[in-house]
């Protein structure tokens, strides 16, 4: 539970920079990245002991987390965008979530090795 808290807590500040325009109100990215860490963080910590050992495991876990976050991200994207906002074409929705996933997991990750080792 405490890794969640702080995945979430990392993360929020990156989607928030990066896709809080596209909402209509600051809630919604909080909302989005609770769901998401929801979603992805047991699945994550479920596959562990899969790639605990291996540098490559772990580089490619956050990988498939990575690809199925910033797919949820982009569905949300082009399903609801804010009312002063036109819904993004597909590929910009697919690019914007796929960014933004990469960059939140990035910081998480790399504040994880730090503390945790």
């Amino acid at each position: 539970m405490v890794a969640f808290v702080w995945t979430s807590a990392l993360e929020l500040p990156v989607y928030a920079l990066l896709l809080a325009r596209r909402f209509e109100s600051w809630w919604a990215t909080l909302a989005l990245t609770l769901a998401l860490n929801t979603i992805m963080h047991p699945a994550l910590w479920l596959l562990a002991p899969l790639w605990a050992s291996s540098t490559a495991g772990a580089v490619a876990a956050e990988a498939v987390v990575v690809l199925v976050e910033g797919l949820l991200i982009a569905g949300v994207l082009s399903l609801r965008a804010s009312r002063s906002r036109p819904r993004p074409p597909a590929r910009a929705a697919l690019g914007r979530g796929l960014g933004a996933a990469a960059l939140a997991n990035l910081v998480s990750a790399l504040v994880g090795l730090l503390v945790w080792n």
